[in-house]
């Protein structure tokens, strides 16, 4: 698994478990708070091609040096 990928799914498991214990003890606050951590977990799809790179969730772009054959 890619290194951002588990950050995401980390983020949005700990959204999931901060949702549901809102919802067992009846507090709005810790439903409310569960829901941004998932949408934060969500936006990360967004983040630009160099900061994927930097946090290896995407692979770099080839470089095209060495297809400079005769």
């Amino acid at each position: 698994m890619k290194r951002l990928a588990l950050i995401k799914f980390v983020i949005a498991a700990a959204g999931i478990v901060v949702w549901g214990y809102g919802a067992r003890v009846d507090s709005e606050h810790f439903r409310l708070a569960g829901m941004i951590i998932i949408a934060v977990a969500v936006a990360l799809r967004f983040l630009p091609a160099s900061a994927r790179e930097r946090l290896g969730g995407a692979a770099p772009p080839p470089s095209h040096a060495e297809d400079d054959r005769p």
